[in-house]
């Protein structure tokens, strides 16, 4: 996969969707996910910004190994989401 699909409103899990993908910009999240577990895990051509319009109530590891730097959209979560970029040890 090197080009992001439009995710439909009506999506709500998103659990490994895009793992190990070769997309360098990021599908927008909608609003009704609920499950990004793993969603951009290991893309690592991945990077810069992130729209986010959900608020996940599961969301492990979702952007570990990406270069995203920054979320925007709609989510309270933000700084959450991004500190699944690195696994503490």
């Amino acid at each position: 996969l090197s080009e992001a699909p439009i995710i439909p409103n009506s999506v709500t899990n998103l659990y490994r969707t895009f793992s190990g993908c070769n997309l360098t910009t990021a599908p927008v999240i909608p609003e009704n996910v609920t499950d990004m577990r793993s969603t951009f895990y290991g893309c690592k051509r991945l990077s810069g910004i992130l729209e986010v319009n959900a608020n996940p109530i599961e969301y492990d590891s979702c952007l570990l190994y990406t270069k995203v730097t920054t979320i925007t959209g709609a989510t309270n979560m933000g700084e959450a989401l991004l500190e699944t970029k690195t696994i503490e040890q």
